[in-house]
């Protein structure tokens, strides 16, 4: 079936589809191709065999509005086909300004692909049940928006996305990656993401450059919360990483990102492991009670620590991190430690390393924010201050 212009429903006027030719819209009840711009609706579910796409736009100026319905393919493990497929005939042009919202789709071999599409939006999609949930390729200044792909193999997929912006979106319970970018991931902005519970790792994100990221939740996943590779000029705000199966944050060949207001807290592996990296800074990281922790660096480990006792006439004071800097780092990592408790007297930083204590020389002391800030070798970096005793007797 191919649906066209003609309008199989008249006189119900969609809003705002710039360049239609049609302004009514127009009911699909079952697996179609759509030729002609307009606005369709699809007016209950629909089952197909999934070895072929069931809904094929191949149009500009489309709006395909769901309704809450479910496309649904019924080849089970064996699907090959796609729910969804927005992308131009063999030989057309790019399109743009085209609209798929408010439909489930489910069991198929990949549940929406957009392909060779620009200016265009994805909004209220849920995939279930298919070997890709979502995949974007080859597409830039596309909107996706409270979309969720669970229970697939792999989650959502992108491959060359520019300059395109991600908003609520959930990937949870895939057996693979939850979320997963490749090659050139430019100019994008993704805001409140969360990826949960996936088999491998929550996000791997890479190639990526000039990317902002905005209230990140990875949990629970079977491997690393994030990965990063080949990657720069990336921004990270609001991160939280807890209870993944390995590296909260990965990172690979990546130079100039910023992490800022990071919690970590329950991960298998390293707060933070990069090889062949370069002018990372991590702002303002949580990794439980006593203060927060800042650092510039590349390629290093980075771990939480329980320090092991502290010399006599001293007591640990703040957060304590095992530092192990790669054989190929540029230079050492600088670390900052920001403490919750203040008191009159002025704490050290110290370094615990093959079995004997030092305090390390060269540490700036910012009052106001009550932070030590130093250069550090490989070893546990913990803040020392004396005793209480020691402190009331000095008094």
């Amino acid at each position: 079936m191919t649906v066209a212009v003609a309008a199989l429903v008249a006189g119900v006027v969609v809003g705002s589809t710039a360049g239609a030719t049609a302004a009514t819209t127009q009911t699909v009840t079952e697996c179609t191709t759509i030729t002609e711009p307009g606005a369709y609706e699809l007016s209950a579910n629909v089952s197909a065999p999934a070895n072929d796409t069931c809904i094929r736009i191949e149009s500009s100026d489309v709006v395909l509005d769901g309704q809450g319905q479910t496309i649904t393919g019924t080849n089970g493990e064996n699907a090959t086909g796609t729910g969804i497929l927005v992308s131009a005939s063999e030989g057309g042009d790019l399109l743009e300004n085209v609209t798929v919202r408010n439909v489930h789709v489910a069991n198929w071999g990949t549940g929406v692909t957009y392909r060779d599409v620009t200016d265009s939006t994805l909004s209220s999609v849920t995939v279930t049940d298919s070997q890709n949930g979502l995949t974007v390729t080859e597409s830039s200044q596309i909107t996706i928006q409270n979309t969720s792909a669970t229970d697939n193999e792999d989650g959502v997929l992108t491959r060359d996305v520019t300059d395109s912006t991600f908003h609520d979106t959930t990937v949870a319970n895939n057996e693979g990656t939850g979320l997963y970018t490749s090659n050139d991931f430019d100019g994008n902005r993704l805001v409140n993401t969360t990826a949960r519970e996936n088999g491998e790792t929550g996000i791997r994100i890479g190639p990526a450059w000039n990317t902002e990221f905005v209230n990140t939740t990875t949990s629970s996943n079977g491997g690393d919360g994030l990965t990063m590779l080949d990657s720069g000029r990336v921004e990270m705000s609001h991160l939280t990483a807890t209870d993944n199966g390995e590296t909260a944050l990965s990172l690979t060949a990546v130079a100039g990102a910023r992490f800022e207001n990071v919690t970590v807290q329950n991960n298998t592996g390293a707060v933070y492991a990069a090889v062949e990296s370069r002018n990372v800074t991590v702002q303002a990281l949580t990794m439980g009670p006593g203060g927060t922790v800042s650092l510039t660096a590349g390629s290093a480990t980075i771990t939480d620590a329980e320090p092991p006792a502290a010399p006599e006439g001293y007591e640990a004071v703040g957060p304590a991190i095992n530092v192990s800097r790669a054989e190929d780092g540029p230079s050492m990592p600088v670390v900052s430690i920001t403490l919750d408790e203040r008191d009159e007297t002025t704490p050290a930083l110290w370094q615990y390393e093959d079995g004997e204590w030092r305090e390390l020389s060269d540490v700036t002391f910012d009052s106001g924010e009550y932070t030590l800030t130093a250069t550090v070798g490989n070893g546990i970096v913990t803040p020392l201050d004396t005793t209480t005793a020691d402190n009331e007797t000095d008094g």
